[in-house]
């Protein structure tokens, strides 16, 4: 079994201009895009990484709803004794989900190098997980398609008033991006972190705090990535090293 990009096979249905959308007339376009290029084996899930993979959905829903409460109990005084006791016990589930995934992610061997990822300074535990279990899911061949996968990666913006604007796609994964942004946030308030000279280049290029840390965070990604592909160890002092020369 093949797979086709959704995005890019609805953008090449919509260029057919047909007039009518039927099952037949979709069945000839996808054949014809598969006649176009090569495809892309379909990823079968382990059954490990699946489990973790909607662990963390599960995680993503309680918290959720654990904002949305305690932002509810104060606008309803009359009603904050009940929704801090649904928050509290959303937040114990949290927590016993956070506990299933450290033991799962121990356990699985190609989970295995989330504990070097825990090294980076700014990741936590909850986010070595979520981006190991999408690199070993998607299986990246570069680093850049998981960049744009977190929706990381940057476009030029033109039409109208707006001139060579660039900016994030928001194109992929908005909670990893979250993710990795707050990762970005902890790193720089870390001690031995080596991405703050990297923030600080960016701040003195005349980028807004935001950009900046946006720069760093897809440097994160770019990082987890490289350490997951070569099952590397994370060493600090390699994280910015300038690639060698050859001699001439």
């Amino acid at each position: 079994m093949l797979l086709a990009p959704p995005r890019k096979v609805k953008a090449f249905l919509a260029s057919l201009q047909s007039r009518a959308k039927t099952d037949k007339l979709d069945s000839k376009g996808l054949a014809l895009y598969g006649l176009s290029q090569p495809l892309a084996p379909y990823p079968v899930k382990e059954a490990a990484v699946e489990k973790i993979g909607q662990l963390l959905s599960a995680r993503k829903g309680l918290a959720n709803a654990a904002t949305r409460l305690q932002l509810q109990a104060r606008e309803l005084p009359d009603a904050r004794e009940w929704l801090l006791d649904a928050v509290s016990h959303l937040k114990s589930r949290i927590k016993t989900i956070d506990k299933t995934l450290a033991t799962l992610t121990a356990k699985e061997p190609k989970m295995a190098i989330a504990k070097q990822l825990r090294k980076v300074p700014g990741i936590g535990p909850v986010t070595a997980t979520a981006v190991v279990s999408r690199l070993a899911d998607k299986a990246f061949a570069h680093a850049d398609p998981f960049v744009a996968y977190v929706s990381l990666d940057i476009d030029v913006r033109q039409s109208g008033h707006k001139k060579g604007t660039r900016g994030l796609t928001h194109q992929g994964d908005a909670q990893l991006r979250r993710r990795l942004y707050c990762c970005a946030q902890a790193s720089l308030r870390a001690k031995d972190s080596p991405f703050k000279a990297q923030y600080e280049r960016e701040r003195a290029k005349g980028l807004a705090t935001t950009a900046a840390i946006c720069s760093v965070a897809r440097k994160l990604a770019k990082l987890c990535w490289s350490l997951h592909k070569h099952n590397a160890v994370y060493d600090p002092d390699r994280v910015y090293q300038a690639p060698k020369r050859p001699a001439n």
